[in-house]
């Protein structure tokens, strides 16, 4: 990610976490090995998923991974970012935003995020901020 001439850094996207992944199902310890090289993550959760997926479901599902897989990894900066605002286009911005505060409440009576994001990558909502934010986050946390 490019953010003017001098600043950059790098993402890794990978494929979700599942339910089991500590134990070895799924891309299981060779994905969790692989995010445990991150300094920052970044956990992206569709506002409105695609499928009948409960998206407070789906970040429990992964907290308890992390976890259970290796405790420093689940002690790393971690931030939550619901994707998709563009699929709340036909709410008004009142009631937009008591769905982001129910969110939020219900995250943060459950989970440990350092900050929530809610952004959308086709209408571009809030993407440079999160960016900027990470860059921030990247230039004052030091490397591991």
């Amino acid at each position: 990610v490019r953010l003017g001439e001098n600043s950059a850094f790098v993402v890794a996207d990978t494929p979700g976490v599942i339910e089991g992944a500590s134990e070895g199902h799924g891309l299981g310890h060779a994905f969790l090995k692989h995010i445990s090289r991150n300094r920052l993550i970044l956990h992206l959760v569709d506002i409105i998923p695609d499928t009948e997926a409960d998206p407070l479901e789906n970040i429990a599902v992964v907290e308890s991974e992390l976890e259970k897989y290796d405790p420093v990894l689940y002690s790393k900066a971690r931030w939550l970012v619901f994707t998709k605002m563009d699929r709340l286009a036909d709410l008004t911005d009142e009631e937009k935003q008591k769905e982001v505060d129910k969110l939020i409440s219900a995250v943060n009576a459950k989970h440990r995020f350092e900050k929530i994001f809610f952004i959308s990558a086709l209408t571009k909502e809030s993407v440079e901020t999160l960016c900027q934010q990470i860059m921030q986050q990247l230039v004052f946390e030091p490397e591991i």
